[in-house]
């Protein structure tokens, strides 16, 4: 057995680009020449890597906003694997496929970066389970938390890590890890000729413990008994979120699922909807529930506070505060007409006021507010002031009898009165 000490630590580079002025790079230093070359599993001379790092890079010069596009650019466009058999994940594949594990991810954030003339390289290690802190306890192989993630160089600072799984870990790393290799298409063998599966590469891109013949009998395990203070994730709260200059507003609603889903808008008019299916590590989404290619992510300071990045609307990134909390009475949640694909969204508030959001397709969105729901929900005009009409009468939490008007808006949207029972299908959390 092989004991370290450790120390885990947070990691936050993301200021540097606000003070420090990157030094040209010295091509011929060997950390330049080794973390830029092309290799098996990081195809930066391959025509279609390079390509798509110029698309990505366009005339920008500075390499750390060079590494945050790319950075960006991945964690957006490159989705987990679907279920099913695991698969190795260079960067080529990954780019073609449009999906691919963490260390797929890396990969390509590697191959983009190189050819782009940025030094990156992979990082293998052990991330504490749920994104959050390392609890006293024990793990056994297959069990240990592996990850793979990475990190740039910056000539005059040094080595900037980040982690391309998610939109919001650029130069900032707020989950503890404990790292057990740098580098890419690195063998593990003890000096002896070992099979492809052994490469620190793809799935497989972590402390890997090779087959015969290269080691044998070997058990992994990781042992906890002391961890560092660290803050846990930050879950927002659920109600109506708003930027200082009102231009902003997001409506935030988790469900029992441990899902959530928000709501934007600035207008009243043209919203935007997106989904995460497990709020616990903070909201992020890197697609709209319609597959628009709108991302949006919340850049969690506090339950109440936060800065959002989106690129919707051309909203870009911006604080937003809770201004409304929900005060998460029975009704809350997803309802439908019943027999048919028409939903809506409701969350109550201080006051017995109450939103209502309707969507039957997606992508157009009316949103209504009660000012007092006890007796039933009765509007006559929406947030976007368009005429569009609604009245809901609550049989109990659960059900209750839908009539809405929202006839000759627009084309394609024209529906005359509906009268039809609803019902309550994902309950909003207590």
């Amino acid at each position: 057995m092989v004991q370290f000490d450790i120390n885990i630590t947070k990691y936050d580079d993301s200021s540097i680009a606000e003070s420090f002025i990157p030094q040209p790079y010295d091509t011929t230093s060997s950390l330049y020449t080794e973390n830029t070359k092309a290799t098996a599993w990081a195809q930066s001379s391959n025509p279609d890597i390079i390509s798509q790092s110029v698309t990505i890079v366009g005339n920008e010069t500075n390499p750390y906003n060079k590494a945050k596009l790319i950075h960006e650019w991945v964690a957006k466009n490159i989705s987990n694997p679907p279920e099913g058999p695991l698969f190795e994940f260079d960067a080529l594949s990954t780019l073609q496929e449009g999906w691919g594990d963490c260390a797929g991810k890396a990969n390509l954030f590697v191959a983009l970066c190189r050819a782009a003339g940025v030094p990156a390289r992979n990082i293998s290690g052990i991330q504490a389970p749920n994104f959050s802190t390392f609890q006293s306890g024990e793990w056994y192989w297959p069990d240990v938390p592996f990850h793979t993630w990475t990190e740039f160089y910056i000539e005059g600072y040094g080595w900037v890590e980040n982690d391309p799984t998610s939109f919001s870990r650029f130069a900032k790393l707020l989950q503890e890890r404990i790292i057990t290799a740098k580098g890419n298409d690195i063998i593990i063998g003890n000096g002896n000729t070992c099979s492809d599966h052994t490469t620190m590469s793809g799935t497989r891109s972590y402390f890997h413990i090779p087959l015969s013949p290269c080691q044998d009998n070997v058990d992994l395990a990781l042992k906890v008994e002391t961890l560092s203070e660290i803050a846990p994730t930050v879950i927002p709260e659920q109600g109506i979120w708003k930027s200082d200059d009102n231009l902003v507003s997001a409506y935030l609603q988790i469900y029992e699922t441990g899902s959530a889903i928000i709501v934007i808008t600035m207008d009243g008019k043209d919203y935007a909807a997106f989904l995460d299916p497990d709020i616990s590590d903070g909201f992020q989404a890197s697609d709209d529930i319609e597959s628009h290619g709108y991302y949006l992510e919340f850049m969690q300071s506090t339950s109440t506070d936060t800065v959002i990045q989106t690129n919707w609307s051309n909203v870009g990134e911006k604080v937003i505060n809770l201004k409304f909390p929900a005060q998460l009475v029975g009704f809350g949640g997803i309802w439908e007409i019943t027999g048919s694909p028409f939903k809506f969204y409701l969350q109550s508030y201080e006051a017995l006021s109450c939103v209502m959001i309707w969507t039957f397709d997606g992508n157009k969105y009316w949103a209504w507010l009660d000012s007092d729901y006890s007796d039933g929900i009765d509007c006559s005009d929406d947030f976007g002031s368009q005429g569009a009409s609604v009245g809901l009468s609550f049989v109990d939490n659960s059900n209750g009898q839908l009539t809405i008007n929202i006839s000759d808006l627009q084309p394609g949207y024209n529906i005359n009165e509906i009268n039809r029972p609803v019902g309550s299908v994902f309950s909003a959390t207590p």
